[in-house]
């Protein structure tokens, strides 16, 4: 008889209280149920202990001095004992099945290095946004680097077995919050990668997500890029890879510094785009237009309101 794979949880919380409980109980809920839940508290200020401590034993509590999440979640990594590795960031929820159809499709395929799933955006509420629909399966690293690909593939999508993070290492304490797509690519570039196609997991958008700080973000793709296309598993790709991906990595920056009005550094961007891969020259003026067109719109309906 084949003994089902114990799975380690991780689940990083800093100042969490708001959410977390809604988070812990999506795991413990779980229709599979070999598992251990370990919760890394980042050195939170506010009731984020008192409220793990109504869990009892059923949550395995470890405290650290802040250090922020990639440094969290690699604190539980160490602590773990199972064979697969979950994480689950505190503001977000897993539908019940969700380790039970991830840890299915191992069963399938034991020589995958990561499982995801689709996932949906939902607000402080809980109302639903939008479904990002996974579609990464096999060996998509080229994919992974030119971003052709939805439903996450990191953070609380994601399960992996602990034999694959000994080989491509843990999270970059460097990278926040662009963590999980550097872990991403590190697998992509050595094993296959499947997707369970369903709805698994509700990613909470709010005020203080780590995603919404432009500068911050920017530092953070940039060296993300740096370290991948100096890596030989990219290198290998060739130049006119090379050249797509930053073309790439200065779209995205300029469609992020548009949205932030911040319009300087967004047309500099685009036109890095457009220098690193010429191709790109009608998605950037297009991006630009429609986030002025947005911008303007905008405005104009804080002045109407104020007339």
């Amino acid at each position: 008889m084949v003994t089902d794979p114990l799975v380690s949880v991780i689940l990083p919380a800093y100042n969490a209280a708001r959410f977390i409980g809604a988070a812990i109980d999506s795991v413990l809920a779980q229709t599979y149920s070999r598992f251990e839940l370990i919760v890394v508290d980042d050195g939170s200020t506010d009731h984020t202990a008192s409220i793990l401590r109504g869990y009892g034993d059923r949550v395995r509590y470890i405290y650290q001095r802040n250090a922020r999440q990639a440094a969290a979640r690699n604190k539980g990594l160490r602590h773990a004992t199972g064979e697969l590795m979950a994480f689950i960031d505190a503001d977000d929820i897993w539908l019940p099945q969700k380790l039970e159809k991830q840890v299915a499709l191992f069963r399938q395929n034991p020589d995958l290095g990561l499982v995801y799933c689709s996932l949906r955006e939902i607000d402080v509420e809980g109302k639903p946004l939008r479904d990002l629909r996974a579609d990464l399966r096999g060996y998509v690293l080229e994919r992974v680097l030119l971003g052709k690909f939805s439903g996450g593939g990191g953070g609380s999508t994601s399960l992996i077995p602990r034999r694959v993070l000994e080989t491509v290492g843990d999270f970059d304490i460097n990278l926040p919050p662009c963590e999980d797509t550097d872990l991403l690519w590190r697998i992509a570039s050595r094993y296959p990668i499947d997707y369970v196609d369903e709805v698994l997991v509700l990613y909470r958008f709010h005020g203080s997500n780590a995603h919404a700080d432009v500068k911050i973000m920017t530092q953070a793709w940039k060296r993300l890029y740096n370290k991948a296309l100096h890596s030989p598993w990219v290198q290998r790709l060739g130049w006119r890879f090379h050249c797509q991906c930053y073309g790439r990595l200065y779209y995205m920056l300029a469609g992020d510094h548009a949205c932030a009005r911040q319009w300087l550094n967004a047309c500099q961007y685009g036109f890095y785009s457009i220098l690193w891969w010429p191709p790109n020259l009608f998605k950037v003026m297009g991006r630009m237009v429609r986030r002025l067109k947005k911008s303007m719109d905008y405005s104009g309906q804080r002045l109407s309101k104020t007339v």
